[in-house]
Parts: structure tokens; sequence; C-alpha cells
């Protein structure tokens, strides 16, 4: 493993850091390598009682459109993953999950990305709805049979890697439960 020199800070937005790290390999030679430090987050996989999952459809700036995709949001600093889950889960969707089961911590990019998701199966759903975020105005939510989620997949209307991630997840932890 190379050698960790250095780090320091490249460009601060509201939204993530770009940082450089010096690096030195055990042939000696030295290189910089730039990575986004964009903070951790929560995704939750909803599906309620009846079979259901609760998908969001959400505009999405950077590729300017909507897309369907799974309750997510921002990890605070020190802040419990479970709690911003359900918290989420309150924000987005209006349901509170009694149960929620861990299922994965990803890291969606890590050559470029220092983030982890902490993915969670969210069930026993009760309607409880908190005040979310100004920018989740146009959050629409999207219940569709958790069976067929594949057919979101195939037809091109379900395409972020980490959702898709933690559908076949969720699959295959409760087809194990």
């Amino acid at each position: 493993m190379p050698k960790r020199l250095g780090e320091k800070e490249i460009f601060k937005s509201r939204i993530f850091t770009i940082k450089e790290a010096e690096l030195e390999f055990a042939s000696g030679r030295k290189v910089k390598h730039e990575f986004l430090d964009l903070g951790d987050s929560v995704m939750v996989v909803p599906i309620a009682e009846d079979g259901t999952l609760l998908l969001i459809n959400e505009y999405h700036t950077a590729i300017n459109e909507f897309q369907l995709g799974l309750c997510k949001g921002a990890l605070h600093k020190g802040e419990d993953p479970r709690e911003r889950a359900n918290t989420e889960l309150q924000e987005e969707v209006g349901h509170k999950a009694q149960k929620l089961d861990e299922l994965i911590v990803l890291n969606a990019f890590p050559g470029y990305q220092t983030n982890k998701t902490f993915v969670y199966l969210a069930r026993d759903l009760v309607k409880s709805k908190l005040a979310g975020d100004v920018d989740e105005e146009e959050l629409e939510v999207f219940p569709y049979p958790f069976l067929d989620f594949e057919k979101l997949i195939e037809d091109g209307r379900l395409k972020e890697a980490r959702a898709i991630a933690a559908l076949y997840l969720a699959k295959k932890f409760l087809n194990n439960s």
C-alpha cells in the first residue's frame, strides 16, 4: 500500500470538498490523486406489509431529469445512520419503520469518492410525516410491487446503481429470512 504523505483541500462547496492526497509508492515514485469528499449518506428500501415498494420520483440537477429511486439523504457528522434512515423515510415517504435491517455499507466510487452509503431495509411501516428539506418539494412517492422492481430496471425507469444494488440485496435478504 502506498504511503500517504499528506492531504490538502483544493475546493469546498456547500455539498462537497475536492481534496488532493500525495502518495509515495514502494518504488519511491510520488503521485498526487484528487478525490471528492462528499460525506456519508443513508439509503432506504421501504417495503409495506402488502409488498409495495415505496420509491421516490425525484429531480436530479446533475443530469437534469426526474428519476425513480430510493429514499436517501446525507448523514450529519456524529449522527446515527439508523436514526437518519428513519428520519429520511418520514420526510420523503411519510412513513416510519418499526423494523430497520442494515443490508450493506456501500462505497459507490472508492477511486474518487470517500463517502459511504448505509443501506437499510425498512419494514413494518407506519404513517409518520416529518417536514423535509426545501429542495424536496418535487418529490413524489411512487408505489410499486416490490417483486416486480426488475421491470423498472429493464425499461430504464430505475437507473441509479446504488438503488439497484440495494433492491437486489433486499430481495436476497427477504428470500433468506
